[in-house]
């Protein structure tokens, strides 16, 4: 807060800033008990329950996504000191979200004040946006809050950066690598640029001066203190929890079944379906903007009249991109088509982002860099993504929305100055295609918000339901959360279910299907290779040959699949079973929601 002491006590665009402020907190206070966003959202709180069960990380776990649930362990094990239990976890998880995105908002905006409006508004669409289907503590929220972090105090930040600020970098960072490995190479890039910097120095060489408190040796070596610090905890933790003991044998197999897959970088389908969701013609436009714009900044002719044009054509693409996939979307609440606003509504910003910022032959290199971070953690997040492309558009926009008005500012520039554009039909041209991209844009943003809240996608897209979210569940880790009558009912007879095996005090139990709350609920060890089951029924038979796993005493065969959301028909339930059973011999109880098989011995 010290920021503030060199600026006015309050102006106009502090109110603007409280009150966006207050709509966020009134609009998730509202919305934070409906709907169910199983399997994902329970799943996050799964290592913590593991851990207190006595069993261990790695070793036990084949899951490299399990690094992404360890900012989660200090708050499963609060709840469930002070409850006792993980009864109503989930709803309470928002709710402490809820407060921890209104802290970030808070802290955003005074470092962006000085931006006025725009610094309130960059604020305001990034902590309502980040959260996404629901609000929880995922891979995804936990790393675009460091990394929006790094950037506001590196490149956003009117203070000196010193080394209390770089230390405090460097614990971000550990935690953005943890929840996704692969920003990892982010880090690398930067030490690159470092011993770069040093040579250079060396050779007396220029260097970009707006970066060189980056590439300080000194300063990195503060920033790596912070990394180091992390580590070292995250070391500890693990030799305390015994992770290493069974390591070798483990190895083979965390890797193998890891969601973080290289190859789904190469997974055109999905450029290929956001370009379809979008409007082929419109990204196409986009990426001839954005080509035109390189040859500009390449050629460093800035010619005010061309620029303009490919602003104006860049921003009228963007606009009927927008246009064309509500459209779309809300001419029926379908699957595919909401999948696919869910996972591909960044894209047609992604590709303009870069446009106002190479059109600007003043614009600045800090928040030049900001995009930067934000494109690239973009790609470096959706390697482990077998579905959403573009996912730090939340990133993105705040640089773009900063960038936005300085660009016409200078196209606009009075003839005295080096970039002007002359009054007439082009002046007016210009600033129509600017304020309609930025009027669209911020709609479009206002609608995801909107529908995220409204329409509920879990229920709508999964279950092709029109019911009302007006059921509310009572039992479980669910408890207090809204929904339909049928997922309601789906759900209490899984815990019926899940209750005969409960008479059970001493079981091991391994349920075929991503059922988080299923093993919440049922309090039991898991005998089960992740917390997060894949559909491997080979892996897990592997598993269960180890010799320091436990056997199942029970396993759950839902008859539901993404539990709760998919009923499989007759025919598919019997292979199910008839494969489950090829690995296990037992008694098959038939319950209300799934086969309960009894086990007398693995095969």
């Amino acid at each position: 807060m010290s920021e503030l002491k060199n600026t006015r006590r309050f102006a106009w665009y502090d109110f603007a800033a409280i009150a966006l402020g207050g709509a966020i907190l009134l609009y998730f206070l509202f919305t934070a008990p409906y709907s169910v966003g199983e399997p994902d959202e329970a799943a996050y709180y799964l290592l913590g329950h593991r851990v207190a069960l006595g069993e261990r990380l790695i070793s036990d776990e084949w899951n490299l996504t399990q690094l992404g649930f360890l900012p989660t362990l200090p708050l499963y094990f609060l709840y469930t000191h002070f409850v006792g239990s993980s009864e109503g976890l989930v709803l309470a998880m928002r709710y402490v979200f809820l407060a921890a995105d209104l802290a970030f908002y808070v802290y955003m905006y005074v470092k962006l004040r000085r931006y006025g409006l725009k610094g309130a508004l960059a604020s305001f669409f990034f902590c309502a946006l980040f959260p996404q289907t629901f609000l929880g503590f995922s891979y995804c929220t936990i790393s675009a809050a460091a990394v929006m972090a790094i950037c506001l105090i590196l490149f956003l930040s009117d203070n000196r950066i010193n080394g209390p600020r770089l230390f405090l970098v460097g614990l971000l960072v550990a935690v953005a690598v943890m929840e996704d490995p692969f920003l990892l190479f982010l880090f690398l890039l930067w030490l690159v640029f470092v011993l770069l910097y040093a040579l250079r120095r060396r050779a007396a060489k220029p260097f970009c001066a707006a970066f060189t408190f980056m590439l300080n040796g000194r300063a990195f070596v503060c920033l790596c203190a912070g990394i180091a610090v992390v580590f070292a905890g995250f070391m500890a933790f693990l030799l305390y929890n015994r992770a290493f003991e069974d390591l070798p044998t483990a190895l083979p197999y965390l890797f193998s079944g890891s969601e973080y897959n290289l190859s789904n970088l190469l997974q055109l389908e999905k450029v290929k379906a956001a370009a379809v969701y979008a409007g082929p013609v419109f990204i196409i436009g986009l990426v001839l903007c954005l080509g035109a714009a390189i040859v500009i900044c390449a050629r460093k002719k800035y010619d005010p009249r061309v620029s303009a044009a490919v602003l104006l054509a860049a921003c009228c693409m963007l606009a009927g991109s927008f246009v064309y996939a509500a459209v779309k979307t809300l001419r029926g609440v379908r699957f595919d088509d909401w999948a696919m606003f869910l996972q591909y509504h960044h894209f047609p910003l992604l590709l303009f982002s870069p446009v106002p910022f190479l059109l600007d032959p003043h614009r600045d290199a800090k928040r030049t860099a900001v995009l930067a971070v934000g494109l690239l953690y973009s790609v470096l997040m959706d390697i482990p993504s077998k579905s959403f492309l573009s996912i730090g558009g939340f990133i993105v926009r705040v640089p773009v929305l900063l960038q936005l008005w300085d660009l016409l500012r200078t196209l606009l520039r009075s003839p005295a100055g080096t970039f002007s554009l002359r009054p007439g039909a082009a002046v007016r041209a210009v600033k129509c295609g600017f304020a309609l991209c930025l009027f669209v844009m911020l709609l479009w943003d206002l609608g995801y918000i909107a529908a995220e809240g409204v329409y509920k996608v879990p229920e709508k897209m999964f279950m092709h339901a029109d019911q009302p979210l007006d059921r509310t569940l009572t039992s479980g880790v669910f408890k207090g959360l809204k929904t339909t009558a049928s997922l309601e009912r789906f759900y209490t007879q899984t815990l019926e279910d899940l209750d005969l095996i409960r008479q059970d005090p001493d079981c091991a139990v391994a349920v075929l299907e991503s059922a988080s709350f299923a093993y919440l609920y049922l309090d039991r060890p898991y005998a089960a290779y992740s917390s997060v089951y894949s559909g491997e029924l080979e892996r897990l038979s592997a598993y269960w040959k180890l010799p320091y796993t436990p056997d199942p005493d029970y396993v759950y065969v839902p008859y539901y699949n993404y539990f709760l959301f998919f009923r499989y028909s007759e025919s598919t339930l019997q292979m199910l079973l008839s494969e489950a059973l090829r690995y296990v011999e037992g008694d098959v109880i038939r319950g209300k929601a799934g086969y309960i098989i009894r086990v007398r011995s693995v095969l």
